[in-house]
């Protein structure tokens, strides 16, 4: 046969370079899955520094964040994200973000993110007033790990 026409070889008796498309498609698959799994797990709380979580053994990390956090400090400061707000302005600031969250078409969802040394009283007015803010989708935020036990009250 001339001008070589047979088994896929070229003028000259050569092989036709070929590109092999599915070594190609697996690493952009890897690639992809990498990059889903990476960007998952940067989840990032926006709360008040200063604040120590308590932990529980049966904690899971939350992977949504579409959220607010609510922190409690040990000497009672009171934040939202990263924003220190007076108590009685804690329920008009909540309402601005629920309007904003609900005109955006998404629940809005709070992270209530209180010191292992905040007192029990104040904790519990802060959800009231997320409550009150018409907040129905509230977490608490805790340390992954060993549980670490209650704290003493200070005398």
């Amino acid at each position: 046969m001339a001008g070589g026409g047979g088994g896929g070889k070229g003028p000259g008796g050569m092989k036709k370079a070929r590109i092999e498309i599915i070594p190609l498609i697996d690493i952009m698959f890897f690639l992809l899955a990498s990059f889903m799994l990476v960007s998952l797990s940067m989840l990032k709380l926006e709360g008040l520094k200063g604040v120590q979580l308590p932990g529980a053994k049966t904690a899971q990390d939350e992977k949504k964040p579409d959220f607010h956090t609510v922190s409690v400090t040990e000497k009672g400061d009171v934040g939202i994200d990263k924003d220190v707000v007076r108590m009685e302005d804690l329920l008009p600031k909540l309402s601005v973000l629920v309007d904003a969250d609900k005109r955006a078409g998404k629940e809005p969802r709070v992270f209530l993110s209180a010191d292992r040394a905040a007192t029990h009283g104040l904790v519990a007015d802060v959800l009231d007033k997320v409550r009150s803010a018409g907040i129905t989708r509230i977490s608490f935020a805790i340390q992954a790990g060993a549980a670490t036990g209650g704290t003493q009250p200070k005398k």
